[in-house]
């Protein structure tokens, strides 16, 4: 994940090395940051297709019933095209960075637990097996 900021160029000072890496900037130049977030990790993500399985199993599904039940509960967009109409669509975990999908995983496990799934059976067999 990535965005742009557009900023405009107050005053040029610092370290030489960073005078230098930014060379020829002046005030009032525009100045275009990129910055870029670590996506999710796979540790992450094979995590949470334990919890999945673990809760699916609980309620009579499949973990991919459930993850696609996760996606449309809380990962739900929607845009407006060109000429107006409203496209709805479900963002993919992948395009999550890492803090995005720790708090889309706590946001399942909470949904879970509401739900009456006793998570803390998954959880307490987590810990042990971090020991």
């Amino acid at each position: 994940m990535s965005y742009e900021v557009l900023a405009k160029v107050i005053e040029v000072k610092g370290n030489k090395a960073i005078i230098k890496f930014f060379g020829d900037l002046r005030e009032g130049d525009k100045l275009i940051v990129r910055v870029k977030k670590k996506k999710r990790t796979l540790k992450q993500n094979s995590f949470y297709w334990l919890f999945c399985q673990y809760c699916a199993r609980e309620l009579g599904m499949t973990a991919e019933e459930l993850h696609e039940a996760f996606k449309i509960e809380f990962l739900k967009k929607s845009k407006v095209l060109p000429d107006g109409r409203k496209i709805r669509f479900v963002k993919s975990t992948t395009e999550l960075n890492k803090q995005e999908f720790a708090e889309y995983f706590e946001k399942c496990n909470l949904l879970m637990s509401e739900m009456g799934v006793d998570v803390s059976t998954f959880w307490s067999i987590y810990q042990d097996f971090k020991k």
